[in-house]
């Protein structure tokens, strides 16, 4: 089954769009994120300190993607915004703080509503054929990586999604 699932997701990244890609990345980070934020609760700090590590990829992965020269202000706020994310889960690690864990889920699940937004807006001008904005690009080779435990080919031994 695990087999089928990877060929499917692979499948499923070669063939998205920017924005997908770009959503897809979104996602695990929203998802790790609340999953530290459940987890810590109950004191397993080995699995929160797992999903912080994955959410800060792909807090990154999301850096990297920003481009600059298509809109050098609106990249510029992005990429801090997305760095101050990121400084929030490095120090929710450093300092087991659960409030940073919070204060980066709030500005993730901002970020996850306005990029669903965008895409219904783009969706319905596009007839389904959705791109992410200018100052947003995707890089396919390193969202190839980018999956659930359960699809995850086991020689990989990382995941981004869970």
């Amino acid at each position: 089954m695990t087999f089928h699932n990877d060929e499917y997701l692979l499948s499923r990244i070669e063939t998205a769009s920017p924005y997908q890609l770009h959503k897809m990345v979104v996602d695990a980070a929203v998802r790790n994120v609340r999953f530290a934020a459940q987890e810590w609760e109950s004191g397993e700090f080995d699995r929160v300190l797992d999903a912080l590590s994955k959410s800060r990829e792909c807090v990154a992965e999301l850096m990297d993607g920003i481009r600059e020269e298509a809109a050098p202000e609106l990249a510029s706020r992005q990429r801090a915004l997305f760095a101050f994310t990121y400084q929030q889960l490095v120090l929710a690690d450093i300092e087991r703080d659960r409030e940073r864990v919070t204060n980066a889920l709030r500005i993730l699940e901002i970020h996850q509503e306005t990029w669903n937004l965008l895409g219904e807006k783009l969706a319905g001008s596009s007839a389904g054929n959705t791109l992410a904005p200018a100052h947003f690009s995707s890089n396919r080779a390193v969202q190839q990586s980018m999956h659930d435990d359960h699809d995850e080919p086991r020689s990989s031994g990382f995941s981004l999604w869970t």
